[in-house]
């Protein structure tokens, strides 16, 4: 906002699916999918506009934006259901899910289902928009002084949210805007208090209110005929509910668990990736609020720029959860099926349970995450040095007293906590130095280094770890059976051979065994067919929550050292080439280890020969299944060590004893090395050109991760990536195993044609992510027969085997339209030109969708723009 009223109106569309290009290629159909990803909608509104409120003392600033993406995922159906068949084999599809081909997917032609419930199938569109509405205000309160206060307000609607691995019917979320609350709010003063003093003051908040739930019966409507019954997927938690905390529990026949509380409970296919029946459940998260205030005070010389300032961020999180069955589904390859009579044919043990501590509310709060730097540049002839100081303190707690009690669940009793320190609080100096050499004192070219430290952020998520209410699962065979009493003395419940009860085995308990035995195989789990807890920790009787994990008292902040060194030089005028080498070393990394278990040390472990708390055995991956062999035959270049490696599987003895301690790790170190060349030119009539090729390599240290010799689930420090990554295990220490640098290359430019035409464009080549590939091993190759903890390992070794590199060119249009005062443009944007076609992502659990795409390079598509500024 200024003296003079303007105003700007941007309006961009791709207004169908046929403005994208189909890139399905055989290859994709030959890994398991049935249709590609992209898009069938966007538009993007925003308009703006500002002007005075009182000439050269107020001004306004308004501007609102709806922006709309409807999206396809790579094999995403909504199924057109039978209305000649029971509700029984409407809800067995959406159980187990069903593999649905098109003779063209792109307009649903031809579309056949390899299940009963199915006469046909469309495209799953995955329909989303936000609206937000922002206003700022600006003051000039005299000379020196200027106020400003901005408010923007965000709404967001998402009828399924889903994704290439989730069925996009029953299993979708569902977001409403009207139980959700976004805002940002900031205010600012500026004080020039001299012509070289400046004094900055400010204020920031973001609040948050969101609920994502399972779908509303509307929604479910629209796919389920008339004549069906609706699934309840918000079922109540039964009025008489019983809590088992050692399971199995055997009740008596009054006690109905067959119901849709029961049946409707999420499920995870860990074979095909595929999740089904309903969405993870009610997740509030509430409250979620920011402060942050700040302040800096410059002072500017000829030589100098001097710099102090403050920055604090406080606030509150919470988060509440709960979920039909108070249980996540784990099948493997399909639910559990009877075991064939002959031994020698394979029964397969690797399903399981993952029994919740639901209901679970828990809020955290950050009561200080601060910092006070001091900076400040001075030129010295040639030389110019930027030096700085900064004091980090960091306090976060747990809130259980905002939380109060909490109710008893389907496995935990109700229970309170005390109010417990997020204990060690952190203060920490980090400094920051970086020096420039003017190398001919012609400024055509500058020698560059720089050295600073950066400590690892971190928000509520610290103190959460070790709220006593934070969510925790308990990993638990199930086998769809009702289970053997016996197992309460004898652990065999790792097989469904020696865990399944015959009629026999059931008598003298509550009920009759013909009760037990009538729920086998109907896809619920009952108390009395879920095999024995792995956390007595939390999962223990008595009303007092406890943590399963805390830290040590000299647990120490993460932080990491980033140097650079780099030559700038202008080639001819306008034109400048950068060439600069990066290193970055992770430090004090955390590592967490199971005080009640004694570790293994893998490298000088023998099989047969109890290792700490752990059994060594050896394991020869043969490929039992046979996919290796099928991505082979595809043309997919897979490298696996051969020979015997050594697995391990947990002492029965040791079963259920969980203490986990976050340690500061003396072992544990991450590195990231990278070159970098890069070019800038600036052409005549005002084009430009700039580019760069980047070399980069990964190492990591991570032998301190021993709370499972088998390789431990990780963020990865180093990508940020959200999703684990397998570290620890017999592939520790990765500097000794030559990890490859990763090349990547950009190239972006833009020109003014004739006739007021700008055309620009880019050509970017990525390196393909790293893969891995995670076997739970069956139970045929345990030495004895069946595991304590099924071991699940890691098949690649890392810097083996990647995913392809892919190339994606951009090409834009652009036409300028000015009219006195008024100038307009029409843009034309196409994205992925070439219609390069490549998977980005993949799933990476050994089984029959191991390998199959989840994530893909859209096709070319087309999208229009319009912009009017006044």
């Amino acid at each position: 906002g200024g003296n003079q009223f303007s105003g700007t109106n941007y309006v961009g569309f791709t207004l169908n699916e046929s403005w994208q290009a189909d890139n399905f290629t055989q290859g994709m159909q030959d890994l398991g999918l049935t249709s590609n990803q992209g898009v069938t909608n966007i538009h993007d509104v925003n308009p703006a506009i500002g002007g005075p409120i009182l000439r050269d003392r107020l001004w306004y600033f308004t501007s609102a934006r709806a922006i709309s993406v409807d999206e396809l995922f790579a094999g995403a159906f909504q199924p057109t259901l039978r209305t000649d068949v029971s509700p029984e084999v409407i809800q067995d599809y959406f159980k187990r899910g069903a593999r649905i081909t098109c003779e063209d997917p792109n307009t649903s032609t031809g579309c056949v289902g390899n299940h009963p419930a199915i006469a046909g199938a469309t495209r799953a569109v995955s329909e989303q928009h936000v609206r937000s509405v922002l206003a700022r205000l600006t003051a000039q309160v005299s000379q020196r002084n200027k106020v400003s206060a901005y408010l923007d307000r965000i709404f967001k609607w998402k009828k399924r949210e889903f994704d290439a691995n989730r069925e996009p019917i029953q299993a979708a979320g569902f977001r409403d805007p009207g139980q959700a609350n976004y805002h940002t709010f900031q205010a600012k003063w500026t004080s020039t208090i001299s012509s070289r003093a400046l004094l900055e003051v400010g204020y920031s908040q973001v609040y948050e209110r969101l609920l994502i739930a399972s779908q509303t019966e509307e929604a479910l409507r629209e796919v389920f005929p008339d004549n069906i019954p609706l699934p309840n997927l918000r079922a109540e938690t039964p009025g008489n509910l019983r809590t088992c905390i050692q399971t199995p529990c055997y009740w008596d026949a009054g006690y109905n668990q067959t119901g849709p509380w029961y049946a409707n409970a999420v499920i995870g296919d860990r074979g095909t990736g595929l999740q089904t029946n309903n969405y993870w459940g009610d997740i509030w998260i509430t409250p979620s609020d920011r402060f942050y205030p700040n302040a800096a005070f410059s002072y500017v010389t000829g030589s100098h720029n001097f710099k102090v300032g403050m920055q604090w961020s406080f606030g509150n999180d919470g988060d509440t959860r709960n979920r039909l069955g108070h249980i996540n589904i784990r099948p493997y390859n399909g639910l559990p099926v009877p075991c064939d009579p002959d031994p020698s044919v394979d029964c397969e043990a690797r399903h399981f349970v993952t029994a919740l501590n639901y209901p679970t509310s828990w809020n955290t709060t950050v009561r200080a995450d601060r910092g006070i730097y001091v900076q400040d540049t001075w030129t010295v002839d040639r030389l110019t040095i930027n030096a700085g100081l900064r004091w980090d303190h960091f306090e976060s707690l747990i809130n259980t007293f905002r939380t109060g009690d909490l109710p008893g669940g389907r496995f935990i009793n109700a229970r309170s906590a005390p109010e417990i320190p997020a204990t060690p609080y952190w203060d920490d100096i980090t400094p920051r130095l970086s020096v420039t050499y003017d190398l001919f004192g012609d400024a055509r070219t500058a020698l560059k280094f720089s050295a600073n430290k950066f400590m690892r952020p971190y928000a509520s998520g610290h103190a959460e770890r070790y709220s006593p209410y934070r969510e925790v699962e308990d990993r638990r065979p199930w086998f769809d059976c009702v289970m053997k009493p016996s197992v309460h003395q004898t652990g065999l419940d790792g097989d469904p051979r020696e865990a399944c009860a015959t009629a026999a085995d059931l008598a003298g308990l509550p009920a009759s065994p013909e009760f037990y035995l009538s729920t086998n195989y109907d896809g619920i789990p009952q108390d009395h067919e879920i095999g024995l807890l792995n956390n007595s920790t939390v999962f223990r009787p008595g009303g007092v929550a406890v943590p399963s994990s805390r830290p040590a008292d000299d647990l120490q902040r993460e932080y990491n050292w980033e140097y650079n060194v780099g030559i700038q030089h202008e080639l001819l005028p306008r034109v400048s080439l950068n060439v600069g080498w990066y290193r970055r070393v992770f430090a004090d990394i955390e590592a967490r280890s199971n005080t009640l278990l004694q570790s293994c040390n893998v490298a000088t472990a023998q099989a047969g020969v109890p290792c700490g708390s752990w059994i060594p055995f050896a394991v020869n991956f043969d490929d039992p299944d046979g996919h290796v062999a099928r991505l082979r035959a595809l043309g997919q270049d897979i490298t696996i060590p051969s020979g015997q490696f050594l697995a391990f599987d947990l002492d029965p003895a040791y079963r259920g004893l969980v203490n986990n301690l976050d340690v500061t790790s003396d072992i544990n170190r991450n590195y990231y090395n990278g070159f970098e060349v890069s070019m800038n030119a600036r052409l005549p009539n005002g084009g430009n050109i700039f580019g760069g090729w980047t070399a980069s390599q990964h190492i990591q240290d991570t032998c301190g991760l021993i709370v499972n010799p088998n390789g431990v689930s990780i963020e990865d420090p180093i990508r940020g990536a959200d999703e684990g990554i397998t570290r620890g295990g017999r592939w520790c220490d990765q500097s000794t195993l030559g990890m490859p640098f990763r090349h990547d290359f950009k190239l972006f430019a833009t020109y003014p044609l004739p006739y007021d035409f700008e055309v620009s464009g880019s050509i970017q080549a990525y390196s393909g992510g790293e893969r891995e590939l995670t076997w739970s091993l069956p139970a045929s190759y345990s030495p004895t027969g069946s595991f304590t903890s099924t071991p699940t390992v890691q098949l690649f070794q890392p810097g083996t085997n990647f995913l392809p590199y892919w190339t994606q060119v951009d090409v834009s249009l652009r036409r300028l339209f000015r009219f006195n005062n008024i100038q307009a443009s029409v843009q034309a944007d196409l994205y992925n030109a070439l219609n390069a076609a490549v998977q980005t992502d993949e799933n990476e659990t050994y089984g029959g969708a191991w390998g199959r795409p989840t994530r893909l390079l859209q096709g070319r598509i087309l999208r229009t723009a319009f912009q009017l500024n006044w």
